[in-house]
């Protein structure tokens, strides 16, 4: 079977086998845990589990050889030590089976000459018998419209990005973080050593999926530089692609080399490959999260002149700072504007009524602090109006915060109905736990809304900035 085929039908899948898993007296083991997060996240298909001992859990049956189950299965994962991988592939081939997903370690990324030698004994047999290999040393796939993940706490909810990612924690720290910004995924894959299905087999299958709208990569290393550099060009010219390359060190090289077995390769070389092939590169999974939301709510702008309004003076202060080290502009605001909030705010008194607007929490909520801010939403001389609410530095009790965070909530989600001004929101990072459940509810009722959130003012003034860039690079690529 060929790679796309084996990718469409593991993504659509019907039936999954855990092979190795523990039967109900022994405990638990990796198996069990890829059962239960099954099951926890809803899966509907047919579920098989595999152990010589036989027996059962959670009222399963545990068939002692794959080929005792009685019927045709599309996905093997597998959870059994390495030596035994080269036999389960080849009963994964009887059986008909379209992939295997090797959770499996032990192989290259060992270092040993054993571990080289089973890799390529596994690479070697997913090419003679037709049994697609996602792995080893991997979490597999994540897919909402079949109702499948590794994961149970993951979005359900199915979207336009696709993720493919060489790390099994980065996986799930990027869904889990983009996830609560509301970025929904389609297709997510952790595909560890690539022995067989690699990263760009997988940037080609994502070129042709319709579903796909957005693309986003982790990659350690590649195959085939010249084949990825090509792929990664066409898939870049009718899709956004983010690209977070590690192993960008000397240092991060020998990390990557001993966790996916991975040959990370010139960080320059790979800079000036990315920039070249029309993709977006970023530096880390937070920056990879701004990226996505920015491409998903973010409508195209005109320019980088904006106006920000928001709580807290030396907040504004140092905002202004980190856009101005972005190249953005905010201009001087015209004498009405500045006058609709001086009525707004009823007096000067330790306010900013310049660009940034300093606005008092009790000021949201008053129809005459609307009329202002509606005015500033209608300026033409700016290309983008930002919210920041620094809640971390919030004065209020938790107890009474809500009243007032609500109400700019609301005022500001209303302006963003109303008006056709590009608009953002910074929910500043929180200083403590119990405010990041505080601010949690907000960032959903602003995402849900179709606002773009951001956690930081750098962050969002960087992100910003590539989205404006990537457009005009785009732009200027077109005949």
């Amino acid at each position: 079977m060929n790679k796309n085929e084996a990718l469409d039908a593991v993504f659509n899948l019907r039936s999954v086998v855990i092979v190795g898993v523990a039967p109900g007296d022994e405990g638990f083991n990796t198996g069990r845990l890829f059962l239960n997060h099954i099951i926890e996240y809803g899966f509907k298909g047919k579920i098989h589990l595999v152990n010589p001992k036989g027996g059962e859990v959670l009222g399963l049956k545990i068939y002692p050889h794959l080929s005792d189950i009685p019927e045709a299965v599309d996905y093997v994962i597998s959870c059994i030590p390495a030596p035994f991988v080269a036999q389960l592939i080849k009963d994964s081939a009887a059986k008909g089976a379209k992939a295997v997903c090797l959770f499996t370690s032990g192989f290259a990324e060992f270092g040993t000459e054993t571990g080289r030698q089973l890799e390529m004994g596994v690479q070697r047999l997913a090419q003679s018998t037709g049994v697609r290999v996602i792995g080893p040393n991997c979490l597999g796939i994540h897919s909402p419209k079949a109702g499948f993940s590794f994961a149970p706490d993951l979005p359900h909810e199915t979207g336009p990005v696709s993720f493919i990612c060489q790390s099994g924690g980065n996986t799930m720290y990027l869904v889990r973080a983009a996830g609560a910004r509301g970025i929904r995924f389609n297709k997510v894959i952790s595909y560890g050593n690539a022995c067989d299905i690699d990263e760009t087999d997988l940037l080609e299958y994502l070129h042709q999926d319709a579903e796909t709208k957005v693309v986003a990569a982790y990659i350690e290393g590649v195959k085939d530089g010249r084949r990825f550099y090509r792929v990664l060009q066409e898939l870049a010219a009718v899709k956004p692609v983010v690209v977070l390359k590690g192993g960008t060190t000397g240092a991060g090289a020998r990390v990557a080399a001993s966790h996916t077995a991975s040959l990370a390769g010139s960080h320059d070389l790979w800079m000036r490959a990315l920039d070249q092939a029309g993709a977006i590169r970023v530096n880390d999974l937070d920056e990879m999260a701004d990226m996505l939301v920015t491409l998903q709510y973010m409508p195209l702008l005109g320019g980088k002149r904006l106006a920000m309004a928001g709580v807290g003076g030396g907040a504004g202060v140092l905002a202004t700072d980190d856009w101005d080290r972005a190249g953005f502009v905010l201009p001087q605001l015209p004498d009405d504007i500045r006058q609709a909030f001086r009525d707004a705010l009823g007096n000067d008194a330790g306010t900013i009524l310049s660009n940034p607007v300093d606005i008092p929490h009790l000021g949201f909520g008053h129809e005459v602090f609307r009329h202002a801010l509606t005015k500033l939403g209608q300026f033409q001389g700016i290309d983008l109006l930002v919210f920041h609410l620094p809640i971390r530095g919030i004065m209020l009790s938790l107890a009474v915060a809500p009243i007032l965070i609500d109400r700019e909530t609301e005022t500001i989600i209303r302006l963003h109905r109303e008006s056709a001004m590009p608009m953002a929101v910074v929910a500043h990072y929180m200083a403590t736990g119990e405010g990041w459940h505080f601010a949690a509810k907000y960032v959903k009722d602003f995402y849900e809304a179709g606002l773009t959130v951001y956690h930081s003012i750098p962050s969002a003034a960087k992100a910003i900035d590539r989205f404006i860039r990537y457009h005009r690079n785009l732009m200027a690529s077109q005949p």
